[in-house]
């Protein structure tokens, strides 16, 4: 894994979307399009932009190499990865494989794990998320547990939480965590063996979730993403569907006032965006 910066700035979650209620008005070029949503502006391009107008540029050598050290073990990584950056400079990392979160300094040397395999607090059965909360607090998600796990920035565990599902036919996946700890939870349709067989496009709720693992507010219903059913009365399994209307959840800032850019894709890039 190789990275020139950590940042949970932008956060980049499959599912969710926001419903395209924005009506076209003149073009404000010949590859943009001015909306209003609202009273939000919204401008959509289809046009690239060149690299001389990007207010910045990736450097081709890295600052930091994790993972090139093959005969480090701290340096192997499976399963889920997933890096956070935290304001001392620290780097740490959710290894899946490893049921642990490993924390390295900011030159890339491990330091030392939390975490291990189990079922107990502060342990892993399935190990699948890990962001940023209030004072570099860390939030973990167990998939098979179905467990919300707070750690402190130094490691230490500080409580868990069953993350309770929206409904009976629906799952709730974690997406980012709120300045105020309060977690983004997208709420997923079960598939079951029976379930109409052939393209759908589930409707889904985006939910606040606080950190006893219920929710406690919504930002409400979206379009989710195409996929593939194949069931029959013994089984079903779910495929994404190649080039099928997908929809993105991208994280825009942290701040005083959180914002949340909802967009809308008929096929990927183009698309309308929503700030909620």
């Amino acid at each position: 894994m190789t990275t020139k910066a950590l940042s949970t700035l932008a956060l980049l979650a499959a599912g969710l979307t926001a419903s395209d209620a924005c009506h076209p008005s003149s073009p404000a070029s010949a590859h943009a399009l001015a909306r209003d949503s609202a009273g939000v502006a919204i401008i959509e391009s289809s046009a690239p932009l060149g690299a001389e107008h990007l207010p910045w540029s990736v450097d081709t050598v890295p600052i930091i190499d994790l993972g090139a050290h093959e005969d480090d073990p701290h340096e192997e990584f499976g399963g889920t990865v997933i890096p956070v950056r935290l304001a001392t400079g620290q780097i740490v990392v959710a290894v899946g494989s490893a049921s642990e979160l490993r924390f390295f300094d900011a030159g890339g040397v491990w330091l030392k794990s939390a975490g291990r395999s189990g079922q107990g607090p502060g342990e892993f059965q399935s190990l699948g998320w890990l962001s940023l909360g209030p004072g570099d607090t860390m939030r973990t998600y167990d998939w098979g547990l179905r467990r919300l796990s707070i750690f402190s920035p130094t490691g230490a565990f500080v409580r868990s939480a069953l993350l309770k599902n929206p409904s009976p036919e629906r799952g709730a996946i974690p997406f980012g965590v709120l300045v105020d700890g309060r977690i983004v939870v997208g709420g997923t349709r079960f598939v079951t063996p029976g379930f109409p067989s052939g393209v759908t496009r589930d409707t889904a709720p985006l939910l606040v979730y606080g950190e006893a693992g219920t929710a406690v507010d919504s930002f409400g219903s979206f379009p989710g993403s195409e996929a593939l059913v194949q069931s029959d009365a013994n089984s079903a399994t779910v495929m994404g569907l190649p080039y099928g209307k997908s929809s993105r959840l991208v994280w825009l800032a942290r701040s005083m006032r959180s914002m949340w850019a909802l967009r809308t894709a008929q096929r990927w890039p183009f698309g309308a965006q929503q700030a909620v």
